[in-house]
């Protein structure tokens, strides 16, 4: 299975939930790229000692898997494999079977019990053979706008998790046509969901004084407000798309429902 979309989508967040929805619950192995050298993950033996083969943390979790089915234990084991495009080339022999070869010769027949999950921002990492074995899921298509501001706001700071309620339903209106003007005006800019909300944070974090009490009624507007600095970001040195941002911004607020907090006269600065 291969789960795809931007950091920040809710791809863990995704086959989490459909684990907690399975019955029995499977065991979850999770190992993440680029952190183990080729010997960590499949083995190796060593230059001293005995010289005894030593499973690595892949080879290990596979090895477990054989052995709890060996014995009649019918539990399921996901191994997640998260951001392993620089090292999913070890898992290609398995699209030609069931067959798990390690370096040193031994081979293991991986039990029915065991799913691979590919954690990719983009089905294209993996290899043509791993790709076309794969089941694709793209969580950016499955999981919601709320449920996405919701799993960003857990990660951030004390500060917006307290006022969670607040923000939360203005960003899921606002957020989805921020990101889609984006995508527009600035296609190479390299953004997700995850660093777009992290800068309308940031800016919104410059308002915040001790001078300034926060309340339920100020920090709409403060919000709002670091969402137009952050589109004009996207727009950064394009007067017409500027404009054509503001009366977009505006028409979308009205179409919300929601006050417009923005004097007439600023009509087209960022």
């Amino acid at each position: 299975v291969a789960v795809t979309g931007p950091p920040g989508c809710g791809k863990t967040s995704l086959w989490r939930t459909i684990a907690e929805c399975t019955t029995p619950l499977p065991q979850i192995t999770v190992l993440y790229g680029g952190v183990h050298s080729r010997g960590e993950l499949m083995g190796y033996a060593p230059p001293t000692g005995d010289g005894a083969w030593q499973d690595g943390v892949l080879a290990h979790a596979v090895r477990s898997a054989v052995v709890a089915a060996a014995g009649g234990d019918a539990t399921r084991r996901w191994i997640v494999l998260d951001g392993w495009h620089a090292d999913a080339h070890v898992l290609v022999p398995l699209t030609g079977g069931d067959l798990f070869q390690l370096p040193s010769g031994e081979t293991l027949r991986v039990p029915s019990t065991v799913t691979f999950i590919f954690e990719e921002d983009h089905l294209t990492n993996l290899p043509d053979p791993l790709r076309a074995a794969c089941t694709p899921i793209d969580a950016k298509g499955m999981v919601t706008w709320p449920d996405r501001v919701e799993m960003l706001l857990s990660l951030e700071n004390s500060f917006w998790r307290l006022h969670k309620e607040h923000v939360q339903p203005l960003l899921s209106a606002v957020l989805p046509f921020l990101f889609h003007y984006a995508e527009l005006h600035a296609p190479a800019f390299p953004f997700s969901e995850a660093n777009l909300l992290k800068t309308i944070f940031n800016i919104s974090e410059t308002y915040r004084c001790p001078a300034h009490t926060i309340t339920r009624d100020t920090l709409p507007p403060m919000v709002l407000s670091a969402c137009v600095w952050a589109a004009g970001l996207f727009a950064a040195g394009d007067a017409a798309a500027r404009e054509q941002f503001d009366h977009f911004f505006r028409q979308l607020l009205a179409d919300q429902g929601l006050d417009d907090p923005f004097p007439a006269e600023h009509a087209g600065a960022p």
